[in-house]
């Protein structure tokens, strides 16, 4: 019994969620609080994002409008005090119409409660026209904040650290609807 126990135990370590001081992370979390930045429309049903279900927030943008940016917020993470960031994965789905033409335009990090570090949106490609699972950053993805400065478990354990993200129509669609059904984050990191 007591060598089942400990390839129990090996094979949590090597998964990234066990002890040992080495790799671990998160796991997927939802926000649990959310504002709206800047922007001409802001969405609607925000607390939709907050589980990965059929509902979904919603912005309906005319010619040339941006959506506010969502700021999801509240993920309530408990990274060890003095661990290294290792890195940051953000899943969502987002998407448009059929027929309408919508794209990315803030995919951001927020900390402190301002968006920082790399914005990963695709400025240059239309959001899908269905629900379609997208992960951005990596377990080894900082999104160009420095860990023990810009990115720290203080950072991260606090109710303003998140995720923003908004859209924009530029063409002349007119009432051109965009979809965004949820965002969930990991914090990969070690000890």
């Amino acid at each position: 019994m007591g060598s089942l126990f400990l390839k129990k135990a090996a094979i949590m370590a090597s998964a990234g969620n066990g002890g040992g001081g080495g790799p671990a992370d998160s796991g997927w979390l939802f926000p649990t609080a959310y504002a709206h930045f800047g922007g001409d429309v802001n969405w609607s049903n925000p607390t939709y994002v907050y589980n990965d279900d059929a509902n979904h927030a919603d912005a309906n943008l005319d010619d040339f409008e941006e959506s506010s940016v969502l700021m999801c917020t509240g993920y309530g993470f408990a990274i060890p005090s003095g661990a290294t960031i290792l890195g940051v994965e953000v899943m969502l789905d987002r998407y448009c119409s059929a027929g309408d033409d919508l794209y990315e335009n803030i995919e951001k990090l927020i900390t402190g409660g301002t968006l920082a570090g790399t914005n990963k949106a695709t400025t240059s490609q239309t959001l899908p026209k269905s629900s379609n699972d997208l992960t951005l950053g990596s377990s080894s993805d900082l999104w160009g904040l420095t860990n023990g400065t810009t990115i720290t478990d203080t950072i991260i354990n606090a109710s303003n650290f998140g995720f923003g993200m908004g859209i924009f129509e530029d063409d002349r669609d007119g009432n051109t609807r965009g979809y965004y059904n949820y965002n969930k984050m990991k914090v990969h990191y070690s000890t």
